[in-house]
């Protein structure tokens, strides 16, 4: 995962699956808090894995403590951390204000690396509570670790304006700048209900959706209101509305909007696809129970009585790691079925496959001179390129291929105006003819762990 991508995925997770993370990736993690900043480089830390023996005495001791002095929000944190596969003690061996700053940098880095691995993480501190007893006298904190049983949105952040003395004439390109709706007078397109309290993750799906030409719609810009009513359901009933695309939280089924949205929606149900996406984890069935403890009765008979119609109604699980996109697949494959979108799969211009767990680049339509292929389409690795996938191109000349990329097939790039190629090193097979005709391409600098090279690699290529 890039830095920004991991910096961008890290949550506090406190709900986790009940999946050991194996003792490899626990190394990687204390490994790269070891790697953290310190002040005159005193490494004042030790970082130490508790074994089950050792949690539960270090829990149990926290459990006491705080049923002594009511400590309720302590109580909660014992019973989040009873729940985590792993945790990692962090001891600090200085006591000065610049070693304590030293522990936050290594703390801190472990849960970015865990993010990396697509591992939840905690950090703690309530274990402060235990500073009295001998044996737990100098823990800074432990950091909580295991697969994350839920998603939760990114918390608010103050805008860099707001922090700082810097500010920009020129405003900054956002993920928002980058979603375009709709021609709604002549394209049939996909109407996207949500909650405004998840529209980071719905707008991550957006701008993947929008690779994938798929023809959309959303309140950009609307506010509630009046407005709102107006234009959204205006569009809603629009008849070239064909997929009304519903992401189900805790707050979306709470929210007012939402509801008028699906209702509307169900009265043209026999012209609609309903496509209902699931975030967070959590089951619909246990959201609907929270509407009821909320005293929201009108809302939770409704869902109820929407979910147990039968099978049509059944949702996709919207993936957990942020990075992992798997869903997006399943929601093209429901679109390409009611014809919103051609039966091709394509992503960005190119045409893929996915194939036991990787995805297959099978074509280009773009235009582009320079291209850089992606890592990854819906979370699926991309780890090859089908049979002439780039021949008779006469548009590219630079060409980077991602460091999944395993094997270029027969053919690839024959008879291109290709005249500059990046192969990463984890290619293990190039196919007979990869770079036949190639007449523009004066250099390839090959992989070290090729297995499988064809002789015929640059036939009628220049010498």
């Amino acid at each position: 995962m890039v830095f920004d991508d991991v910096l961008k995925s890290r949550r506090s997770i406190r709900k986790f699956l009940n999946t050991p993370i194996k003792k490899d990736a626990i190394r990687e993690i204390i490994n790269a808090a070891r790697l953290s900043p310190s002040a005159k480089n005193r490494q004042p830390w030790r970082f130490v894995y508790l074994e089950p023996k050792a949690k539960e005495t270090l829990l149990l001791k926290m459990r006491a403590i705080a049923e002594r002095a009511n400590a309720i929000p302590v109580l909660q944190t014992v019973s989040i951390l009873e729940t985590a596969p792993a945790i990692i003690a962090v001891y600090a061996l200085g006591q000065s204000y610049s070693d304590t700053l030293s522990l936050g940098a290594a703390m801190y880095t472990m849960c970015l690396k865990a993010t990396d691995l697509d591992i939840g993480s905690l950090w703690v501190g309530d274990t402060d509570v235990l500073k009295f007893e001998k044996e737990y006298a100098d823990l800074a904190g432990v950091v909580a670790l295991g697969y994350p049983a839920e998603m939760p949105p990114a918390r608010y952040r103050k805008s860099l304006e707001e922090v700082s003395n810097l500010t920009y004439e020129k405003k900054r390109e956002t993920v928002e700048d980058r979603i375009e709706n709709a021609d709604l007078e002549y394209t049939e397109y996909v109407f996207i209900s949500y909650s405004h309290r998840d529209e980071e993750c719905v707008k991550t799906d957006i701008v993947e959706l929008k690779k994938f030409g798929l023809p959309l719609w959303y309140d950009k810009g609307i506010s509630i209101g009046e407005k709102w009513d107006k234009k959204a359901l205006e569009n809603l009933k629009n008849p070239r509305c064909k997929v009304f695309l519903w992401y189900i939280s805790e707050s979306s089924l709470a929210s007012d909007p939402v509801y008028k949205e699906l209702r509307t929606a169900l009265k043209k149900k026999s012209e609609m696809t309903i496509i209902p996406v699931l975030i967070g984890g959590k089951s619909v069935s246990s959201l609907i129970s929270t509407l009821s403890r909320k005293r929201m009765y009108k809302k939770a008979a409704f869902y109820k009585k929407y979910f147990g119609r039968g099978s049509e109604t059944l949702y996709i699980q919207r993936s957990l790691t942020p990075r992992k996109l798997s869903h997006l697949e399943v929601v093209m494959n429901r679109c390409r079925e009611c014809g919103i979108v051609e039966k091709t799969s394509i992503y960005d211009n190119y045409l893929y496959e996915i194939r036991s767990g990787n995805a297959i680049i099978k074509g280009y339509t773009g235009v582009a001179a320079e291209i850089a292929v992606p890592e990854s389409i819906c979370g699926f690795p991309v780890t090859e390129t089908a049979g002439s996938a780039f021949a008779e191109n006469t548009f590219i000349k630079k060409v980077i291929l991602p460091n999944t990329m395993k094997v270029l097939g027969l053919g690839t790039f024959r008879h291109s105006t290709l005249s500059e190629i990046y192969l990463p090193e984890s290619i293990i097979e190039i196919q007979t003819a990869c770079f036949r005709d190639c007449e523009y391409l004066e250099h390839v600098k090959l992989p070290s762990g090729i297995t499988y090279l064809s002789e015929a690699l640059f036939e009628d290529a220049p010498d």
